[in-house]
């Protein structure tokens, strides 16, 4: 079907999250992954953990094209210097992958690209003018709990609940902490990131692509009271 007509994310959704589980199927069978588990901190496993989040949400009658779709490109570009990358870059189903997009949890089809910079100061305002000369990452990570559990203990709120996902500016905060604990040298210019991407799948999940100077990271912030340990953060230094 071409782009437009009724329907037609949902075959060509599908057609894309198979042919990346495939190219993990093929690299598991040559890599011998089998022995990798699910502690593993290396690309390899991190790609392992996407293909089984991927494979039970193709196989979920409930799960919407907008999560699969996303899901399948957080798989294909988790690694970076993993082997898989040159299957998945030579594998013809994946194609225009990345001309698909979710905007408001529709599936669109469009030109590559990464959309404007957001300039994230003004959500860190509050924050920043309240002196962050300590330790950055905490004092941004304290502030998505302090929010997180002050949503929760309002009375009658729907979403007041252990596993509830956190509210965009919640998010975005825990994950600049997780970036700037990760790598401090950051921290003094933690005004400076850009966010060039972020989506919220339905269970939960946030997934933020910071930008400074050079260098770019993906951040997946859980449902659920923030933590670094919850958080997973991945840099590509450009």
């Amino acid at each position: 079907m071409i782009p437009g007509e009724k329907d037609w994310t949902v075959p060509v959704v599908r057609q894309f999250a198979d042919a990346g589980l495939d190219v993990v199927d093929r690299w598991s069978a040559l890599a011998g992954t089998a022995s990798w588990t699910e502690h593993d901190t290396s690309e390899e496993a991190l790609v392992l953990r996407r293909s089984a989040e991927l494979r039970a949400a193709r196989d979920d009658e409930a799960i919407g094209d907008a999560d699969l779709l996303l899901l399948t490109q957080w798989l294909v570009h988790a690694p970076s210097r993993s082997t898989v990358v040159a299957m998945f870059s030579a594998e013809r189903g994946l194609r225009n992958l990345d001309r698909l997009q979710v905007e408001d949890g529709a599936v669109t089809y469009g030109d590559l690209h990464l959309g404007p910079a957001v300039d994230i100061a003004v959500d860190l305002a509050g924050v920043l003018a309240s002196g962050v000369a300590g330790n950055v990452a905490h004092d941004l990570l304290k502030r998505a709990v302090a929010s997180y559990r002050g949503r929760r203990s309002a009375p009658g709120r729907p979403d007041a609940t252990a596993d509830a996902p956190l509210a965009r500016a919640d998010a975005l905060a825990a994950a600049l902490g997780a970036v700037t604990d990760a790598w401090p040298e950051h921290a003094p210019h933690v005004d400076r990131f850009a966010v060039r991407q972020e989506q919220r799948t339905a269970t939960g999940v946030w997934r933020f692509v910071l930008v400074r100077s050079r260098d770019i990271f993906t951040v997946y912030v859980p449902p659920g009271e923030p933590s670094f340990d919850r958080i997973e953060v991945r840099r590509q230094a450009g």
